[in-house]
């Protein structure tokens, strides 16, 4: 039994020494919620691998003057030179890419493609791509994957996917999708120019809110929500809007306002200057244009935080659009 026992083990090892030599090419596919030039321009830009590479972004961060980024547009490659290598990109096509890694001796190589993917629980293809990448491997690896050790195309499409599905690391700002928690505004609306009219209108607006919630018996539930509408000249509209548990009659200043239940929001949180908060603004635009969404009414600001009182007044809001359809998210 024994040497029946021994005769096997060995016909298996003998096995996993051969496929070890038998060269093998896999395939692989990795779903990214981001669109095709999002992916695009994080291929071809240096700035973009500083973001998303660990080993670009390690040796920038330690000496920036010992890296050489080099981007051809004629000829559509990019080079980074780095300490102890060099990374070499060649756009073959909008959806075809080489990647190279030269150390010293040692070169890997792999291509990858972009392919538009409708699946994921999304509602179009537009921000929904399939990356498709081989690379040259041997037999061993696809019977014991757990032995291969993670290669260039690995870390570099790991690393790449990490950052594209990230709100929070691509668009500068976390990214959420809710049902309103309120659905009952009262609202009033004032025009002022100049934006230290700004500071002094928004206390007032929430002191007549409160005021006249309290003179209905109602009590102001929630935080503050501000949206502010950028006019010609130096002028601003600003809506300003409470919540309160029942629906009363507005009059000629006061609205009251309702969102249904089921409305979906998009919100990101930003916290910084007040005057600053216009990134969070470019970068909510530019989320709901990559995945094609739509505003169903305008945006709004809820304050974390105190209410500015200047224009460097450290803030916290969620920056909330109301979306014109239900997705699945």
């Amino acid at each position: 039994m024994k040497k029946i026992l021994f005769a096997l083990s060995g016909l298996v090892l003998l096995a996993l020494v051969i496929a070890f030599f038998i060269p093998s090419v896999q395939k692989n596919q990795v779903f990214i919620s981001n669109t095709l030039d999002n992916i695009a321009a994080s291929t071809m830009k240096p700035a973009s691998w500083i973001k998303w590479d660990s080993s670009v972004r390690d040796a920038w961060q330690k000496d920036s003057t010992s890296c050489n980024f080099h981007a051809d547009t004629v000829h559509h490659s990019l080079e980074l030179n780095i300490p102890g290598k060099k990374i070499t990109v060649t756009q073959i096509n909008y959806l075809l890419y080489q990647l190279e890694e030269t150390k010293g001796s040692q070169h890997a190589m792999f291509i990858y493609s972009i392919v538009p993917y409708i699946g994921n629980g999304q509602p179009t293809s537009f921000h929904n791509v399939r990356i498709n990448y081989d690379q040259d491997s041997r037999l061993l690896y696809k019977i014991l994957p757990f032995l291969k050790s993670e290669s260039f195309a690995d870390k570099t499409i790991s690393g790449l996917k990490s950052y594209l599905d990230d709100p929070a690391r691509f668009y500068g700002l976390p990214i959420q999708f809710k049902n309103p928690a309120d659905t009952i505004f009262l609202t009033q609306q004032a025009t002022v120019t100049g934006k230290q009219d700004i500071f002094k209108t928004l206390p007032y607006l929430f002191k007549e809110l409160d005021s006249f919630a309290v003179a209905h018996h109602e009590k102001p539930t929630g935080l503050k929500n501000v949206s502010f509408e950028f006019l010609p000249g130096d002028t601003t509209k600003i809506v300003a809007g409470i919540h309160i548990k029942q629906v009363i009659e507005g009059d000629y200043l006061v609205k009251c306002q309702q969102l249904p239940g089921n409305q979906v929001l998009v919100s990101g949180t930003y916290e910084g200057a007040f005057r600053d908060r216009f990134t969070a603004y470019r970068a909510m635009e530019k989320y709901l244009y990559d995945h094609q969404l739509l505003s169903a009414s305008a945006d709004f600001e809820k304050y974390l935080s105190p209410l500015p009182v200047s224009d460097t007044s450290i803030i916290k809001i969620e920056l909330i659009y109301p979306l014109r359809s239900s997705i699945t998210q």
